[in-house]
C-alpha cells in the first residue's frame, strides 16, 4: 500500500496484536516512526499495552517520554496503559506516581488498574486501602474492579465486598460470581461459596472447577462427585483443574474405593492425566487402592 496514514498503520498494528504477534507489532511501529509518520493517540495507547505483555520497560519509558511530547501526557487511557506497564515490571512508585498525577482525570478504570498492581506485586493492604479511597471519591467500582479486590480474601471481608456487589447489581456477573465463590472458598465457607455458585449466571469452567476445588478442600467427595456428575449433564467439558480437584476429593475416607479409579479414567479419556496438577492429585491419593507409579508407569495397567 502507497502512501500510508496513520489510520492504516493502526489497523495493521491492531491486527498484529488480536493474532498474538506483538513483537511484530512493535517492529511495525518503530517502522512507522522511521517513516516519519505522526503515531496518533491510538497508536500509543496500543503500543504502551504491548509493553505491558512484554514487560518491555525501557521502551516504554521512551513512549513516556514520546507521548508527553506529542501532547497526549493527559490522555487517561494512556497514562492507565503506562502504570500497568509499570506495576508489571515491579515498578509499583513509578505507577503510584503516574496515578497521583492523574488527580481529576481518574476514573474506574485507573483506580482499578492502581489496586490491580498492588496486589500482583503481593501488597494487598495497600489495595485494601486504595479501594477505601476510591469509594470517598464516589467512583463507583465495575465487575472487573470487584473481580480483582476479592482476591484480596481474606484482608477485605468477603461478606463486605459481597454487600456492595449487591447493591450495585453485579451478583449475577460471571467474573464476580467466580471471585466471590472463590473468596468465600478462601475462609473455608463452603455454603455461601455453593449459594453464589448457584446465582451464577452462564458459568464457566473456571466457575465450576473453583466450586468442585472448595469440595475438595473441604474434603466432601459426595458433594464433588455430584457436582461433576451434574457438570457432564450440562455438557461442560472438564479441565485439569477440575479433574485435579476432583480426584482430591476422592481422597477423603468415605470415599468409594474406585471412585479415583473412575476419575483416573475419565482423566485418560480427555488426556489430561499427564498434567502436573492431574498426576500430583493421583499421586496423593492412598497408595493402597491403585496409583503406584513406577518405571513411568500407573499400577493400574488397564487404564493406560
Amino acid at each position: 500500500m502507497e502512501n500510508r496514514d496513520a489510520v492504516s498503520w493502526n489497523s495493521m498494528i491492531a491486527g498484529l496484536v488480536s493474532n498474538g504477534r506483538d513483537l511484530e507489532a512493535l517492529q511495525h511501529f518503530y517502522q512507522m516512526r522511521v517513516l516519519g509518520v505522526k503515531p496518533t493517540q491510538l497508536s500509543f495507547a496500543t503500543v504502551v499495552k504491548l509493553c505491558a505483555n512484554l514487560k518491555q520497560l525501557d521502551f516504554a519509558r521512551q513512549l513516556h517520554s514520546c507521548v508527553a511530547k506529542e501532547g497526549y501526557g493527559s490522555d487517561g487511557n494512556i497514562m492507565t496503559a503506562l502504570m500497568v506497564v509499570y506495576s508489571k515490571c515491579n515498578k509499583l512508585e513509578d505507577a503510584y506516581a503516574l496515578f497521583s498525577s492523574m488527580e481529576g482525570a481518574r476514573n474506574v478504570v485507573s483506580w482499578t488498574a492502581i489496586i490491580s498492581g498492588y496486589i500482583q506485586n503481593g501488597d494487598a493492604a495497600r489495595a485494601a486501602v486504595l479501594f477505601g479511597q476510591m469509594r470517598k471519591d464516589y467512583v463507583e467500582p465495575n465487575d472487573f474492579t470487584y473481580s480483582v479486590i476479592l482476591t484480596t480474601s481474606p484482608t477485605i471481608s468477603p461478606f463486605e465486598i459481597h454487600a456492595q456487589v449487591i447493591k450495585s447489581n453485579y451478583q449475577h456477573a460471571p467474573s464476580v460470581g467466580t471471585a466471590l465463590l472463590a473468596a468465600y472458598s478462601k475462609i473455608g465457607n463452603t455454603r455461601d461459596a455453593l449459594s453464589i455458585f448457584g446465582r451464577i449466571e452462564d458459568k464457566d469452567i473456571v466457575a465450576w472447577s473453583a466450586m468442585l476445588a472448595r469440595y475438595a478442600q473441604a474434603g466432601d467427595c459426595e458433594g464433588a462427585v455430584k457436582l461433576f456428575e451434574e457438570m457432564g449433564k450440562k455438557k461442560v467439558r472438564p479441565n485439569e483443574f477440575t479433574l485435579s480437584s476432583v480426584i482430591n476429593a476422592s481422597t477423603c475416607p468415605t470415599a468409594a474405593a474406585d471412585q479415583g479409579k473412575q476419575f483416573h479414567a475419565i482423566s485418560i479419556k480427555y488426556r489430561y492425566h499427564d498434567f502436573l496438577c492431574v498426576s500430583s492429585a493421583l499421586l496423593t491419593m492412598d497408595s493402597t487402592r491403585f496409583h503406584h507409579f513406577m518405571g513411568g508407569s500407573c499400577s493400574c495397567g488397564d487404564y493406560w
